[in-house]
Parts: structure tokens; C-alpha cells; sequence
């Protein structure tokens, strides 16, 4: 078997799901540390784990695609398979990675793998990139986002890649053969236990609101890059100016789902009451419910019941109180709350942040 390099999402962990199914199937696999790094330094880290083996498979997913495309087209001899798991093709970083002006190279093979239901990248977007280059194998599957359904389906299929006849037979072609496209059968409809989106899904804009000592580039607003948030940057202001410049913004964009961390999820709240009509949906992640500041005071705040709300609280905290949040709970029952085993800064909870933002995106269409 050739060593896979498996480049994780930007919510990821390089012992994610995909990465433990990746090593069953290859014992071989390298998965660099990539969380909250910028798409330059996690290509360059990418670069140094290719090590000295002659050709190798790269596996990037979601954020992490664009480092494997970015690295397969900078190290051509050095990879010669590429499978993209939910590429966010829509992304863009020049000079690093545009997906309108790359171009790739003549004897690399790309598979890539897509939820028919993604919410984040549309399949669309998929679909235009393999149109461009005829080379390129694309597979629908029925999943969302995050491929945890068909993660066994893409790991046998990464296994049959990585196997050295297919790849040196790869790595001897020119040029690619060009093929026509072969035609899609019709789906027909199936009952699954898988979640469905709405038929004409449109996503809500995202504003957020980040913590006291963060800032707009920080975590956990970069986890939610793919609903490209508009985050006011709220360092050193007053609780009423942040709310403010919250006001500002939901102006600006229109009907939206309201985030917000710590410091800022109290002033996401206040906003929230104050136009409830206007917000779509509250994901408060560690939320300080104590806040107190002149005519400001979130400490009984009711959010209306028409507004989906989530909680992401960790349950090692040491600074949103976990009694505070079951207080509101109790105040306001509708509210969803997790707990994962994580610190303030959820910094090892990105699939769960992700997927509440996700669930409030579909709750806001079903609502609409």
C-alpha cells in the first residue's frame, strides 16, 4: 500500500472519524495537526509530511481540500491521487487556492466525494468543477456535509486507490483520456433516517459576535467560515456598543441566524429580544449569562420561542456557568442545549458548533 497523507476540515482532528477508518484501511497515514491554521500554513506543514516517499495519496476534506489541491498542484511527481471529501470549492485564498484559475496536472487523478444534501458547499459547485476538467471523477452520495454516512464507502474506495499497480499505472499517463460524462439514472425517492433539507434550501446570513478577549479571526468564529459570518470586531467595547454594532450588522444583512461567544453571546441575546421578528436562529457557545451593564441585564433575559436557540456549553467551562445555562433553560424550555468535553473554548468541538449551526440553517428554512 502507498502512505496516504489525510489533510482534516477546518473543524476536523487528525484522529477524526475518517482518519481512524483511513488507518484500518493503511496502516500508513499521516495526518497533520491543521486546527485553525490558515490555508498557507497548513499546504506548507502538508509539504513536509509528504516526507521522502516517492508518490503518495492525499485525502483532504472540506477546508482541508483545498491544501491537497493546492500541494498536488505544487508537487505534481509527488502525488499521484487526489480524493477531495466535500471540497469547499466555493472558498477562495489567491494566490494559494482559486478554483476558477487552477489548473491540474495532466497525469494526477482526482476523486472527488459529495453529499448530494450539503447544506455547507452546494453539489452544483462540485458539479462545475468536474465539468471543467473531464478527468475528474465525481461521486454523489446521499449525505450531508459532514459524509458520516458514507465514510466506509469512501475509505474502501481510498483503499483501492492506494494500492501500488493503480498507482503507478497512474503515474505513467500523459495525458488524461478524455471520457463523456456518463448519464446519472434518475434517483428515486427512498425513506432514510438520514437528515433531509428542504426542497430550494437557501442558507441564512450569519452574524456573530465573539468573545470579550477574542477577535473576529479567532476561534470559534473561524470555525463557521463556510457561512462566511459577518463578525463585528467588538475588542475593548462596552457591552451596549457591541450590541450596537450587532444592530448595525443584522441591519445590513437582513433576516439572520445570531451567534455568539462568551462576552459577545450576551449581546447577541439582547439583540435577539429586541428584533425577533428579524432573527432566524441564536447559537450561543459558552455564553456568559451573568452580564450586567447599566440598563443591559441578560441575567433573566427570555428569548421568545419563535427563535430556535442552541447552547454549546463544555463541560470543563471554568468560565460560563453550566447553572446559569440550566436556569435558562428552565426559563426558556425551547432552547437546546449540548455539553461536550470540552474547555471554554471548544476548541475540540467543531463538529459539534458546526452541526448546530447547520440544524438552526435548516430550522430557519422549515420556519420560513
Amino acid at each position: 500500500m502507498h502512505p496516504i497523507l489525510y489533510i482534516h476540515d477546518l473543524d476536523g482532528t487528525p484522529t477524526d472519524a475518517m482518519a481512524q477508518l483511513l488507518r484500518k484501511a493503511n496502516p500508513n497515514v499521516t495526518a497533520p495537526d491543521g486546527r485553525f491554521k490558515t490555508l498557507a500554513a497548513r499546504t506548507s506543514e502538508a509539504m513536509t509530511a509528504l516526507g521522502t516517499y516517492p508518490t503518495t495519496v492525499v485525502v483532504g476534506f472540506g477546508y482541508g481540500a483545498l491544501a491537497a489541491l493546492a500541494l498536488a498542484v505544487a508537487n505534481p511527481k509527488r502525488v499521484s491521487v487526489l480524493v477531495l471529501l466535500s471540497p469547499a470549492l466555493q472558498w477562495s485564498e489567491p494566490p494559494l487556492f482559486d478554483a476558477d484559475t487552477i489548473s491540474l496536472p495532466p497525469n494526477l487523478r482526482v476523486v472527488i466525494f459529495h453529499g448530494s444534501e450539503d447544506a455547507v458547499t452546494p453539489i452544483s459547485v462540485a458539479r462545475t468543477f468536474a465539468e471543467r476538467f473531464p478527468e475528474v471523477e465525481l461521486v454523489e452520495v446521499d449525505d450531508v456535509a459532514d459524509l458520516r454516512g458514507s465514510l466506509t464507502a469512501v475509505t474502501k474506495r481510498v483503499r483501492q486507490l492506494s494500492r501500488p499497480e493503480v498507482v503507478r499505472r497512474r503515474a505513467r499517463r500523459v495525458a488524461p483520456k478524455v471520457k463523456a460524462p456518463p448519464k446519472r439514472p434518475e434517483r428515486k425517492p427512498r425513506v432514510s433516517n438520514k437528515r433531509k433539507l428542504p426542497v430550494g434550501y437557501k442558507r441564512a446570513p450569519v452574524v456573530f459576535a465573539h468573545d470579550l478577549d477574542r477577535s473576529p479571526l479567532d476561534p470559534p468564529t473561524s470555525l463557521l467560515y463556510r457561512w462566511e459570518p459577518v463578525a463585528p470586531d467588538g475588542f475593548g467595547k462596552s457591552l451596549a456598543g457591541r450590541v450596537a454594532d450587532l444592530e448595525a450588522a443584522l441591519g445590513r444583512s437582513g433576516n439572520a441566524i445570531l451567534g455568539g461567544s462568551g462576552y459577545g453571546a450576551a449581546a447577541a441575546m439582547l439583540v435577539a429580544t429586541r428584533f425577533p421578528k428579524r432573527v432566524k436562529g441564536l447559537l450561543l457557545l459558552g455564553p456568559s449569562l451573568d452580564v450586567s451593564e447599566g440598563d443591559l441585564d441578560v441575567r433573566k433575559l427570555v428569548v421568545p420561542a419563535t427563535i430556535p436557540t442552541i447552547v454549546v456549553i463544555g463541560t470543563r467551562d471554568l468560565v460560563a456557568s453550566m447553572d446559569d445555562v440550566l436556569a435558562f433553560k428552565a426559563r426558556c424550555p425551547h432552547v437546546r442545549v449540548e455539553t461536550p468535553a470540552d474547555s471554554h473554548d471548544l476548541a475540540q468541538s467543531g463538529p459539534v458548533v458546526v452541526g448546530a449551526l447547520q440544524d438552526l440553517q435548516v430550522a430557519q428554512r422549515k420556519g420560513a
